[in-house]
């Protein structure tokens, strides 16, 4: 009885060894392909230095992201979920390969949406990189950095790059509402659209109080020198050193205060 109850056995022991030995080499196999996939994409990406142009984008200049690194170990571990799914498969064992593949259906139909946000990404940087170079470039070449530096006697940040800089994001806060929309964050891109809309009505405003602040800049300018000329021309500088005023400035004489104050009224 024992022995007709083992030779019974048998063929089901071998064959599930089989089976066991082929979803063996199958996962075997296909962590080779997938390390060896992941490990390309990761080269791929270093040949085009994304980790560096991430930081650029990311204003970090010590902390340099594993961009490359990390798309490479997110497609390792895409793969891996194919290989577990055909190491099931040979094993049948139908219980964990349903969820999986449900699992693997959510991915494959994210995946267009995913395509789409990173066309826009890509869109949105392409043009924001050549809008903020040009602003930089034209505003270089109008000479705005040396005579914002003349008339404030400040060492900043140039205003050209400022000015590139406040282009290059908002062009990516337009298209951020289409990224997210591709995605299918709905529920986050109407507060952006609603945010984008009054911020476009209050431009008007923003660009007018501009004209303004400039032109008064400029008046300003004038007037203090018309103010600084005239009080040197009638000797306010002479009559402050009379009076001992002029070691109380130092090296700034009573002409030049004045001025710099009708400057700021």
């Amino acid at each position: 009885m024992d022995t007709t109850a083992f030779s019974e056995l048998l063929p089901a022991l071998g064959t599930l060894l089989l089976r066991l030995v082929a979803a063996l080499i199958v996962l075997f196999i296909g962590w080779l392909i997938a390390r060896w996939l992941g490990n390309l994409t990761t080269k791929i990406l270093h040949r085009f230095n994304v980790d560096e142009k991430t930081s650029g984008w990311a204003g970090e200049e010590e902390d340099i992201p594993q961009v490359e690194e990390g798309v490479g170990k997110l497609v390792f571990y895409l793969l891996m979920l194919f290989v577990l799914l055909a190491f099931f498969e040979v094993l049948g064992m139908s219980i964990i390969t349903e969820p999986l593949n449900a699992l693997l259906a959510s991915i494959g139909a994210f995946i267009p949406s995913l395509i789409s946000a990173g066309a826009l990404v890509i869109a949105a940087w392409i043009i924001a990189s050549i809008l903020r170079g040009i602003t930089r470039r034209a505003l270089s070449a109008a000479g705005v950095d040396k005579r914002v530096a003349e008339s404030t006697d400040s060492e900043s940040v140039p205003i050209s790059k400022a000015l590139a800089e406040a282009v290059y994001w908002l062009v990516w806060l337009i298209f951020l509402p289409p990224i997210l929309g591709a995605l299918g964050l709905e529920s986050l891109v109407e507060p952006l659209v609603q945010m984008f809309n009054e911020l476009l009505g209050y431009i008007p405003n923003i660009l007018a109080a501009s004209i303004i602040v400039l032109v008064g800049w400029f008046v300003a300018k004038i007037v203090r020198r018309v103010v600084t000329s005239f009080l040197v021309a009638i000797g306010t500088d002479e009559f402050s050193d009379r009076i001992g005023l002029g070691k109380m400035l130092g090296k700034q004489n009573l002409s030049g205060l004045l001025g710099l104050l009708t400057f700021i009224v």
